[in-house]
């Protein structure tokens, strides 16, 4: 995995209209389809919690759409972008803290009929550096 220092090394010099990489997890091959229209480099990490890769009966997996099942110390990332509060963001934060990366969390889930006003509570604390909402309702 990089380093913070290649991280912030990246970020400096990195030419302002080249692809991102950015390290995310699997949620809904609907959604990320649409988000790898953006032309940018996903790469989506595996983990606990966390939908074991990409469905294609939903859709076919485009080629910037990358599945690890862990981190190379290679790949150097831009930002982390957690796209579900529940499991995304708490696999993705410690990551974007240890590599100084921006989290972007980009909701575009409801919360599940049985959570609990304390367990809402306490996801809703959950945030990125910066936070982005489909809805009124979803923020």
């Amino acid at each position: 995995m990089q380093s913070p220092l290649k991280s912030i090394i990246r970020q400096s010099i990195r030419e302002p209209k080249s692809k991102l990489n950015i390290l995310t997890t699997p949620t809904h091959e609907n959604f990320e389809s649409g988000l790898a229209l953006s032309g940018h480099n996903f790469y989506a990490i595996l983990g606990d919690g966390i939908k074991p890769g990409w469905n294609e009966s939903y859709r076919k997996k485009p080629d910037n759409y990358n599945i690890l099942s862990n981190i190379p110390s290679w790949l150097e990332f831009d930002l982390c972008l957690g796209q579900q509060v529940f499991g995304s963001i708490q696999l993705l934060q410690p990551i974007a803290q240890k590599l100084h990366l921006p989290l972007i969390r980009l909701e575009h889930t409801d919360r599940m009929d049985w959570w609990g006003e304390s367990q809402f509570q306490q996801l809703n604390k959950l945030r990125g550096d910066i936070n982005v909402f489909i809805s009124k309702y979803s923020q």
